[in-house]
């Protein structure tokens, strides 16, 4: 589709008017295109525009634990270290061969470690 191209081209302008244009002709994404576009700005870097998209997935799937893990990391990069620990222990809660990252990831954010 033309924002994931245009993502990938790094052309954010394109891409985000790609983007809006997609969600009013369909705005009920589903996981698989809500994780392409997530795939396509992880592969630019992007990590501000992956959070509101990992936040629609989580809509989707409120039990995902990869998920969670994922917006842990994602809100960890973003400075956001006390919704980074909520999340993760919901992953862990939620998906319990996480349990143990989890419990790592969250010792490293108390103890200021850089993700």
């Amino acid at each position: 589709n033309l924002a994931i191209t245009a993502i990938v081209a790094k052309n954010k302008d394109v891409a985000d008017k790609a983007l809006a244009e997609y969600r009013r002709l369909i705005p009920a994404v589903d996981l698989a295109s809500i994780q392409r576009l997530i795939q396509a700005y992880s592969s630019i870097n992007d990590v501000a525009s992956i959070k509101p998209l990992v936040e629609e997935a989580l809509k989707l799937e409120p039990r995902n634990g990869a998920l969670y893990g994922q917006y842990a990391a994602i809100l960890s990069t973003l400075g956001d270290r006390e919704g980074a620990k909520a999340a993760a222990r919901q992953a862990g809660e939620l998906a319990p061969e996480l349990k143990a990252e989890a419990e790592r990831f969250i010792k490293e954010l108390e103890s200021g470690q850089p993700r």
